[in-house]
Parts: structure tokens; sequence; C-alpha cells
């Protein structure tokens, strides 16, 4: 998959390309169909499938403190493992919010792209002020559209909203059938106060962009990516309310690795929650119940 960031930065396609549009938070089995229709008419039409995003999120323009499901590098990720031949990102500013869907369509579907085929989401709309959709794409003759239905799921839509509701509850069961993956928390792993090796579980702890949805606070088994390794562990997501922390820091105890993971980046993929982060009335208690934590995430995981 080629990566292109920036409109000005796609040179005009001379074969014909089929694309798909939006915003491919959390990446879900909706936007898994998107992809495989964009390939398949790809392949039928001897052309490049191509996936059009856009970062920042749109709605963090004009929704104050809006969180995305999924990094930019997480998302790219994802998204590379589809096989799709070109990701486009495009930097959405204010200007670009203001580009008429006309325009979009001409300078960069037509123009740029080559296209030949669109294929969209139902509730998908761009240019100014959404004027856009699937309607307004079905008057080109240049390319044909198609627009696919919501992909659902015990009678909730495959959505973004759907997974950021499920994070916020620690229901990561749900999460997995709206998405068809557990949600993934990569960071570079920072110093720490060294708590976690005094008390006989030394852990590797980072930090999340202030842009990306905290899930609930709590304790989670997970699988931990170090590298081409990955291990398994557990993992709080919380401020440390014993200790007197009030920062939002995630702190994982991998098991069976002592390297030093200082300054290296580390992927977390949540596979259970566990049960609600709370504060201990002593060390000795807290270190108890992470003993039987720890016990539970390897019966879970191992």
């Amino acid at each position: 998959m080629e990566v292109i960031f920036g409109i000005d930065n796609i040179s005009p396609f001379k074969e014909r390309s089929y694309v798909t549009i939006g915003n491919f938070d959390g990446y879900h089995k909706g936007h898994k169909l998107l992809v495989e229709k964009v390939q398949r008419k790809a392949i039928k039409g001897e052309g490049k499938s191509v996936l059009i995003t856009f970062f920042p999120h749109p709605q963090s323009l004009f929704v104050s403190d809006f969180k995305i499901v999924n990094s930019l590098e997480v998302k790219i990720e994802k998204l590379r493992k589809t096989g799709v031949d070109y990701l486009i990102i495009i930097p959405f500013t204010h200007q670009f919010s203001n580009i008429s869907a006309f325009e979009f369509v001409q300078d960069i579907l037509i123009d740029k792209l080559n296209c030949k085929g669109v294929v969209i989401g139902y509730d998908f709309a761009f240019g100014k002020k959404g004027e856009g959709n699937g309607e307004f794409l079905k008057k080109y003759q240049q390319f044909s559209t198609e627009v696919v239905e919501a992909v659902t799921f015990n009678g909730l839509i495959a959505s973004s909203t759907v997974l950021r509701k499920a994070l916020l509850d620690g229901d990561i069961a749900l999460y997995n059938n709206i998405s068809g993956d557990y949600p993934l928390y990569t960071g570079v792993v920072v110093k720490g106060l060294g708590l976690g090796k005094k008390f006989g579980f030394a852990t590797a702890n980072f930090y999340l962009p202030s842009n990306l949805l905290f899930p609930k606070k709590g304790v989670y088994a997970v699988k931990v990516i170090v590298g081409t390794e990955t291990f398994s562990g557990v993992a709080n997501f919380g401020t440390k309310p014993t200790i007197g922390s009030n920062k939002l820091v995630v702190e994982v105890h991998i098991f069976g690795l002592e390297e030093n993971l200082y300054g290296k980046k580390i992927t977390l993929k949540l596979i259970q929650f566990l049960r609600e982060e709370k504060q201990f009335c002593s060390k000795q208690k807290l270190i108890t119940q992470v003993n039987e934590d720890i016990i539970r995430s390897k019966e879970i995981l191992c």
C-alpha cells in the first residue's frame, strides 16, 4: 500500500482508479465491506483501489474535545493490512472544509485520480456543509457510484459511535463483534515511579495522545506486541489512585519479559476487561489485588 499525505502530493493517475471515502475511525465491519467492494471493482475494472480518509477527524474541528477511536498510526496499520493499493490522507483544515462537493469530485476524483468507480457508506457526506452524498455522486457519468447500506450486529449499526460507547463501557466483546478485532493502543514506554518493581511486578508505562479516546478506567487482560514478539500481560488504564496520582496513564505488566523497554514502542491489544480501577486503603491490599489480576489474566490468555 502506498500512503500519500496531502492532495498536492497526488500525481495525476494515468491508470483508472476505484475509490472509497470515509473517516474509517475504528475500522469496523462496515468499513471492511466498503474496502472489499472497492477492491473487487478495481480487480474487475483492471484499475487501482484507493481509500481516501482525513486527518484530523473532521468532527475535531467542530466539536470541542472530540476523541478518536484509533490513532492515525494504528489506522494506517489496519488499512495497510487490507491490501488496498493507495491510502490518501487529506489534512482536514477549515480551508478544506469549505470546498464544495463539486470541487472535491472534479479536482480530486476526476482530475487527480481518474476515478471510474466510487463506493461510499449510506451516511457519508462530503463538501461544504455536507452537500455531497450518494445521490450527488450518482449524477456523474464519468464513474459509477455504489452506496453501501449499514452493517448490523444484534440490532446495532456498525459505527465508530458504537465502538466509542463499547470502549467507555469496557465492553470488549461488543467492540470485537462490531470491529472484528480488539482495541489497540500504541505508545512509547516512559520512565515511571518504579513502584511496580518494588511491589514485585515491574510495569511498562506510556501515555495516550490527548485526542485519543481513553477506555473505561480499570484493569484488562492484554496481549502485548514488542517488536516482532507478542506476550501476554495485565494492564491498568487509569490514574493510580492508591498512590495519589491523577494523570491518565497506561501501565502494563508483561509476563515473562524482563527487558528494559524505556524509549521503545509497544502495542497493547485489549482482550478482556477484568475490573474497575479503585483506591485501596493500603499498598499491601493493592499488591494482593494485582496478584489476583495476574492470575486471572493468565487464565484467560495462556
